[in-house]
């Protein structure tokens, strides 16, 4: 099952990477993938977010609010009665959102170049230019929901399914790869693995820092050489890049152990050698996916 859910959630990576697949089929599937890996709660948030969330009439239950707020769909604005700020929730379904950029995408073709014997009308097209950016900043925010989902599920899973004396090979071979790739010498992830196991709840801490930053040096890299590689006239080659920094972008906002360093909550052993297996394999399929040396064949999967 496990082998699924991570074949599973490449699927959807690759899908939001590449954005070939509209948000209403990626939502089946990262339905699917809560069912796979046991996780009821998102099972039911992604069929909100496929069908819609519940509205009924003496107002949506705080079970959906708060389902719906998971989801990032919650935002704040002042209450019109109190100027106070008050929460409201977007409940549309994604196809519907996505209908209704066709729709105003139609509606602007017709203000722009006039219709029925109208003349275009510049005002209307304002109107309809701004609605069209309302509605793709609340797709924007599906996409990133559902592609965080499936990025954490994925490291998470292939990291559990490593095998403690397969831990040694792949953090040397990243470390030689870092080698090859980065300007500058950076933190070796073999040692940050042996620090993940230590009694000492701040070496854990500082093991979790010490893997973001490689990740934050990784970004910064590919910022500065932004053709590295990638042949001008490319497209995908250029999408395989700017995916690359959105998994890394993704992994250090999504993950919960990363975010254990903020000193509210300190992470296990377990979990902090978890997070480094997880760095180590996310920097090996990136140096993979941007082809840089000596990549593919040295970092196992």
């Amino acid at each position: 099952m496990s082998h699924d859910a991570i074949a599973l959630s490449a699927e959807v990576m690759q899908n939001v990477e590449q954005a070939n697949t509209p948000l209403s089929s990626l939502v089946l599937k990262a339905k699917r993938l809560a069912q796979l890996v046991g996780e009821s709660d998102y099972e039911t948030i992604m069929q909100y977010e496929e069908e819609g969330y519940p509205t009924p009439r003496e107002g949506i239950p705080p079970e959906v609010r708060a389902m719906a707020s998971i989801a990032g769909r919650a935002y704040d604005r002042p209450d019109p009665l109190t100027g106070q700020p008050k929460q409201y929730l977007y409940v549309q379904s994604i196809g519907e959102l996505e209908k209704a950029i066709q729709d105003a995408e139609a509606d602007l073709a017709a203000a722009t170049a006039g219709s029925a014997g109208y003349s275009p009308n510049p005002y209307r097209s304002v109107y309809i230019r701004q609605t069209i950016d309302h509605i793709s900043g609340r797709l924007m925010g599906r996409r990133a929901f559902l592609y965080r989902y499936a990025l954490q599920h994925h490291y998470r899973l292939r990291a559990l399914l490593v095998r403690e004396e397969d831990v040694a090979p792949l953090c040397e071979n990243v470390d030689e790869a870092l080698k090859k790739t980065m300007p500058r010498p950076v933190t070796s992830v073999a040692e940050l693995y042996q620090k993940a196991g230590d009694d000492d709840t701040d070496t854990r801490a500082q093991a979790i820092l010490k893997c973001r930053g490689i990740l934050h040096e990784l970004v910064d890299l590919e910022s500065t050489l932004p053709g590295k590689g990638v042949p001008e006239d490319s497209s995908s080659k250029i999408l395989q890049h700017m995916g690359g920094v959105s998994r890394i972008l993704t992994f250090l906002h999504g993950s919960g152990e990363g975010q254990a360093t903020s000193g509210k909550q300190a992470a296990s052993r377990e979990e902090t050698r978890r997070y480094v297996i997880s760095t180590a394999l996310l920097v090996g399929d990136l140096l993979a996916l941007w082809e840089w040396p000596p990549v593919t064949k040295q970092t196992k999967r």
